[in-house]
């Protein structure tokens, strides 16, 4: 019964997947027969059809996509916040790997992994990544270069408040974040009070509508002040 229940939460789970080719949908589409898929045209990723309903949980990305990656995730991203991103490549170095988590995605997985598929995607689903944990040790320590280049607006955050909004911005969980920092969670929930208090709201919903509305564009980037702690 329990099973039953499970399979049955499965199906109206939406998956979106996004790849160069018609095929390569439909054969990921086949692997994912217990989730409910919708087979995206490269050419055809934009808001109308990212709009449909019920809105997707996760999206299975093709590092191949014609339209590029980084315009895909950033769109996926800005119309689809909540949605949990797997992106799929015949390989990833470390650093494509940091550089994509800084981007927003949450996991990855080769070509010949992809008999992980269902298990990746029911990682992400359940708050988690699915990435090597040596390349979450590099983005760990890596973290303020790689979000550097977002940190500036107007508002008084210290250093490591600064890069706590940019990884909540990134749909992070706290552990996650607290994982990307070398920090507890504990210490990571004391920031995210400060960070409340200092804009005025009362939820990680509102930090990331305050961030992306003083970004304007999304071009802009969150300052800190210089921080003696942490």
């Amino acid at each position: 019964m329990a099973s039953d229940l499970r399979h049955s939460n499965r199906e109206k789970i939406v998956a979106y997947i996004i790849g160069p080719h018609a095929l390569v949908g439909m054969y990921l589409a086949d692997r994912l027969n217990s989730f409910r898929t919708v087979v995206a045209k490269p050419h055809l990723i934009e808001s109308a059809l990212l709009r449909s309903s019920p809105a997707p949980s996760v999206a299975v990305v093709d590092r191949d996509i014609p339209i590029g990656l980084g315009a895909t995730i950033r769109l996926l991203r800005h119309e689809l916040p909540q949605v949990r991103i797997l992106v799929l490549a015949e390989s990833f170095t470390a650093g494509q790997m940091c550089r994509l988590l800084a981007s927003g995605c949450h996991g990855f997985l080769r070509y010949d992994g992809i008999g992980d598929l269902t298990t990746a995607l029911g990682a992400l689903l359940s708050g988690h990544t699915w990435v090597p944990p040596e390349v979450l040790e590099e983005f760990a320590l890596n973290a303020p270069s790689l979000l550097a280049g977002r940190r500036n607006s107007d508002t008084a955050f210290t250093e490591r408040e600064a890069l706590v909004v940019e990884l909540v911005e990134k749909r992070l969980t706290n552990k996650e974040v607290a994982l990307a920092l070398g920090i507890t969670e504990r210490t990571v929930r004391f920031h995210l009070r400060n960070i409340f208090e200092k804009l005025g709201v009362s939820d990680r919903y509102s930090v990331v509508e305050f961030v992306r509305g003083r970004n304007g564009d999304g071009n802009g980037a969150l300052r800190a002040q210089p921080s003696e702690g942490h």
